[in-house]
């Protein structure tokens, strides 16, 4: 499995899963949130700390569903010996759920929410006098739905700020599916985080597809690889030098190896994939992932115009066509002189460079025929038109060996 995880060890020797000090990270209460229009909004999994300064003080967040589906509401902290109540309200501010036990240290409630539609959850204080409160008011913490967090029996991944999710199976000839609609990142999350876990017994087999997680700083929060043994489950991998493997079983509603594909086959979108034959007389493919292409420019040997753009049209036509691309037999040249070499970035890093000829597409000293596929010359030399205005007909046709 690749290296995708950085280990942080909790004080409850929980392990964490993610580019991150904490296991879960808690939002402060940002006031002025006393009324629906000053509601402050909240996502599923979020954990807010927030005080009550008065006995008037009210408290309100503003919740919109992403999935429709049942949502567990917690207030803690309450100090021992006061009231404070919590309250789910529709859109139009109608009583739909309240917890109001007297003297408990907390409440809590659970309501069904519907796909789009708003609701606010409130938080504020019974109304006795002899209630005394600081000058800094009294702090409480409210969890909305279930964190983001898949609680193993001896680890925990955190999967919080992921914004896609990647499914990669073990042919390179097969693309990646992603999932980077919210929607569908939180039916995948909130299905993790709810489901219950137990070691495998023997340990289970590791392989099949994995599934990444990105965040939204571009780290991946975890990978986890679903396997099909005797029961499905994950397994993960908690050392650097991928020694340590660890295989859960699923339990409580944790997906099937066909509830899994069929998901991301329904909800995904596969990333277009440079499929390259191997050498050497091997058999199979290397698989180049262009769904991150961003930036691709052209360079000239002897320099004469080296178009680039960053045209995400451009780019898309570009990355459609390499796609479909079937190569023939790989020839070893140990090089070609002149031509014009295309490099595709992902920002800055270097997604993958060749040079186009007659002959086809030359990579790492050999040349990959084009037995389908691909441009003629003249729509190359059209597309380095569409890239760059100050193209030079003549000079690209004898770069590309075009007569």
């Amino acid at each position: 499995m690749k290296k995708l995880f950085a280990l942080a060890v909790c004080a409850a020797a929980v392990i964490s899963l993610a580019i991150s000090s904490n296991a879960f990270e808690t939002l402060p209460e940002a006031e002025r949130n006393d009324s629906r229009r000053n509601a402050q909004e909240v996502t599923f999994g979020s954990e807010i700390c927030g005080s009550i300064g008065s006995l008037t003080d009210l408290d309100v967040y503003k919740y919109t569903a992403e999935i429709g589906r049942e949502v567990e509401v917690k207030l803690s902290g309450i100090p021992e010996g006061k009231s404070w109540f919590l309250w789910v309200m529709s859109a139009d501010w109608k009583e739909l759920e309240r917890s109001a036990e007297i003297n408990s240290r907390s409440q809590e409630l659970s309501f069904e929410a519907e796909e789009g539609v708003t609701y606010y959850i409130a938080v504020n204080a019974r109304n006795k006098p002899k209630d005394n409160f600081s000058a800094d008011g009294e702090s409480y913490t409210l969890t909305v739905g279930v964190p983001p967090i898949i609680i193993l029996p001896d680890a925990a991944i955190d999967l919080g700020g992921v914004e896609k999710i990647v499914y990669t199976t073990p042919d390179p000839a097969v693309p990646d599916i992603e999932i980077t609609d919210k929607k569908g990142i939180a039916e995948v999350v909130g299905m993790l985080a709810s489901a219950e876990y137990e070691p495998a017994k023997g340990g289970g087999s590791v392989g099949g597809p994995s599934i990444r997680f990105i965040r939204n700083d571009g780290y991946a929060a975890g990978t986890i690889l679903p396997y099909g043994g005797t029961e499905f489950g994950i397994s993960i991998d908690l050392s650097y030098d991928e020694t340590e493997h660890r295989t859960y079983v699923g339990k409580g509603g944790f997906w099937s190896a066909e509830e899994w594909k069929s998901f991301f086959e329904k909800n995904g979108s596969a990333e277009p994939v440079l499929r390259i034959p191997l050498a050497n007389g091997q058999e199979g493919y290397s698989s180049v992932n262009l769904g991150s292409v961003d930036r691709l420019g052209f360079y000239t040997s002897p320099a004469a115009v080296n178009p680039s753009t960053e045209d995400a049209e451009l780019i898309g036509r570009f990355v459609e066509m390499l796609a479909e691309i079937e190569f023939g037999e790989p020839v070893y040249t140990g090089g070609i002189n002149g031509g014009t070499s295309i490099t595709l970035y992902s920002g800055d890093a270097v997604v993958f460079s060749f040079v186009i000829s007659e002959s086809g597409i030359h990579h790492g000293g050999w040349c990959y025929p084009i037995a389908e596929g691909g441009w003629s010359a003249r729509e190359w030399l059209e597309f380095a038109h569409d890239c760059d205005g100050r193209f030079d007909a003549e000079a690209y046709a004898k770069l590309f060996k075009v007569n």
